[in-house]
């Protein structure tokens, strides 16, 4: 078959009609003339084994001449079935047997034989596979075979979609957010950006799921917060993120703020896979004093160094107290002899641009200006994500300096959505706590130096923060066997290496949540359910019908209505209440309404009926959440800090 065009990759044999000649269209190099085609018609039993190793070898040799063959052909055909090409296809072709198993024709040269046929069939792969693995061999015995990557996870905390510099495009033109973060823009443009990441819409239940893989209504996680003197955190039966990476060799650290339990030592950081562990080990807190109010307003400190109290630090501005633990990790890395040659797993959780909103020395870069920020708590907003690029800078130097940078993998998010009047979510609906995209779609996008060396990429594939740990743990070379059991998560790393896969279909589905509540108001318990359920670009959500708060359209100093403006005015449709619940449905197809104003609920009624039951299906398997549970009720007095040395601290509460 002749080339189709730029890029082909030649035919086997040049056939001459008349004489019925069959002879290599290349006779200098016929084996891999062999090769290249096998990748181009995919049919033989050589086609799917040795292609996909030929790839993986295309760093270490090249096809000579004009047999040279794009590596990103060679990996599209290694991921397709082999397939026969149909006999119209082949032309007028020599009937010889090597020719696709046609029947012997009478015009064919005496070296169109079965011998041929033979070596072309049987040898010439064999041959070519054993080409392939000397010389994946050989070159390994001359270069250092890719390493295992080290790992810097950075997760903000409640920063608004539109607060990314890469997601400002998405603002309307007359809009300025005032947001400056050149540091993360960089990387972001460098790297490949997670335009539909998706997390849960408060910190406790989405932390939970990017550390466990699952699902936090599985294990009871999914409602509402860890408090400081909540006695309960996540069951010692959930495999954690950490736990994994360091069974494949990684020296594993976190920095920053916890948030999933600390009532009891067995839920510390330290005793949940993490070598060592800095930082708060409960939600918001004072990022000079480092302290947290109970309810009676008194301060107490959070601070902890792996499961002890640490009040050394005090003072600290907290985003360069993180920064710089992070730094003194990583050279110490470097200078032992024991952990060099391991590789690096950092959680840097700030607590920044969290409230409070304590600026610091970065809020002189904003002078007021109302028409920008709206109001003052958006300035010092502005002033808190500046301090964590700042900051983030160090420990990026730092990678670099020690001869890291080169095999770091960099991922960056937010946990949830932006409160209303500090973070900006804009144009997307809701805001922190709500199944709306404001709420739960997340900034998000992962930088290597040697896998994003030309340019950034956008990836439309539908993730899900459960989708982290197969993902990183694949990336540190953990077999299908080694993954923990009943993961929600699916492995992504095909969109993260390569702009190729940017648009790969990871999965179809994803759950945003699933709630049934109780609330006792004056005498009566109020039942209703919350969550969301996303079929490809179809929505279902369904939210509180008493508690419509944050369910609009917010800029950073007021809420606009009817939705955010799309030349002239947009009236979007009102939810449709059912009064015997406390609930409210709504459907949307996010392709054609990403802002969600349209509710389709009565003119897609078979389909909404259809998402309404594959949602019930989840909620079905929800566990009772344990923030309900009467054995996990808030305990105070056992959590009192004068009982425990001034801190918020464990060893109040028993394991779980």
């Amino acid at each position: 078959r002749p080339d189709s065009g730029p890029g082909g990759l030649g035919n086997v044999h040049s056939v001459e009609r008349n004489t019925g000649d069959c002879r290599p269209a290349d006779p200098a190099h016929p084996p891999f003339g062999f090769l290249r085609t096998t990748a181009r018609l995919r049919y033989s039993m050589f086609s799917t084994v040795a292609v996909k190793k030929t790839f993986a070898a295309s760093n270490l040799f090249d096809f000579p001449g004009s047999l040279n063959v794009r590596r990103s052909q060679l990996y599209t055909y290694a991921n397709e079935a082999p397939r026969r090409p149909a006999e119209s296809q082949l032309g007028n072709r020599c009937r010889c047997p090597h020719n696709h198993g046609i029947a012997m024709g009478t015009g064919c040269a005496p070296r169109c034989s079965w011998g041929r046929a033979i070596v072309s069939f049987i040898l010439m792969p064999v041959m070519a596979e054993i080409l392939v693995q000397s010389t994946i061999v050989v070159s390994g015995q001359n270069q250092d075979l890719p390493k295992k990557p080290n790992i810097l996870f950075v997760l903000a905390d409640d920063m608004g979609f539109s607060d990314a510099p890469w997601n400002k495009h998405f603002l309307p033109s007359w809009y300025e957010s005032g947001i400056l973060a050149p540091n993360l823009e960089k990387l972001a443009s460098k790297g490949v950006i997670f335009d539909q990441m998706y997390a849960l819409p408060k910190c406790t239940p989405s932390r939970a799921a990017l550390l466990t893989g699952r699902y936090p209504h599985r294990f009871g996680m999914h409602v509402g917060n860890v408090r400081p003197d909540t006695p309960y955190g996540i069951p010692q039966r959930e495999t954690l993120l950490p736990e994994v990476m360091k069974r494949l060799g990684y020296r594993t650290h976190h920095i920053g703020k916890w948030h999933v339990g600390h009532c009891n030592r067995t839920m510390l950081p330290t005793e949940r896979g993490f070598d060592t562990s800095f930082g708060s080990l409960v939600g918001s807190f004072n990022y000079f004093s480092h302290v947290q109010r109970d309810i009676q307003k008194r301060s107490f400190k959070v601070m902890h160094n792996g499961t002890d109290p640490s009040d050394q630090h005090t003072n600290e501005y907290s985003t360069h107290l993180f920064s710089r633990i992070a730094v003194d990790i990583i050279h110490k890395h470097v200078q032992s002899q024991e952990s060099r040659d391991k590789p690096l797993f950092i959680n840097l959780y700030y607590n920044a641009p969290h409230s409070p909103m304590q600026p610091g020395v970065y809020g002189q870069f904003f002078p007021w200006h109302k028409r920008i920020y709206g109001s003052h708590r958006r300035r010092g907003y502005l002033g808190l994500m500046l301090g964590m690029d700042t900051a983030l800078k160090w420990v990026l130097d730092a990678l670099k300096t020690t001869g890291m940078w080169n095999n770091t993998l960099i991922v960056f998010s937010s946990d949830n959505g932006a409160y209303p009047g500090t973070g900006l979510n804009y144009p997307l609906r809701g805001a922190k706590g709500k199944y709306y995209e404001g709420g739960t779609r997340m900034p998000s996008f992962a930088y290597h130096p040697q896998w994003h060396n030309v340019s950034g990429y956008r990836s439309n594939a539908l993730l899900h923060f459960v989708d982290w740990l197969p993902t990183l743990a694949t990336l540190g070379g953990a077999r299908q066997s080694q993954l923990p059991r009943q993961l929600d998560g699916v492995d992504f790393s095909r969109v993260l290496k390569s702009p190729i896969n940017r648009g790969y279909m990871i999965r179809q589905n994803m759950l945003y949540g699933a709630i049934v509540y109780r609330k006792k108001v004056k005498g009566r318990v109020s039942k209703g359910i919350k969550g969301g359920y996303r079929e490809r670009w179809w929505k279902l959500v369904v939210e509180s019908r008493k508690n419509p708060i944050r369910e609009g359209w917010y800029t950073v100093s007021d809420k606009i209505s009817s939705g955010p403006p799309s030349n002239g005015s947009v009236t979007a449709s009102k939810m449709q209440y059912f009064p015997a619940w406390d609930q409210s449905w709504a459907l949307f197809n996010l392709r054609t309404d990403p802002y969600e104003q349209n509710n389709l609920m009565r003119t897609q009624q078979r389909l909404f009926l259809e998402l309404r039951r594959r949602f019930y299906r989840h909620l079905n398997q929800a566990v009772q959440p344990l923030s309900e549970k009467e054995k996990y009720k808030n305990r105070p007095q056992d959590a009192d800090p004068e009982n425990h040395g001034g801190f918020w601290t464990h060893g109040w509460c028993e394991a779980m």
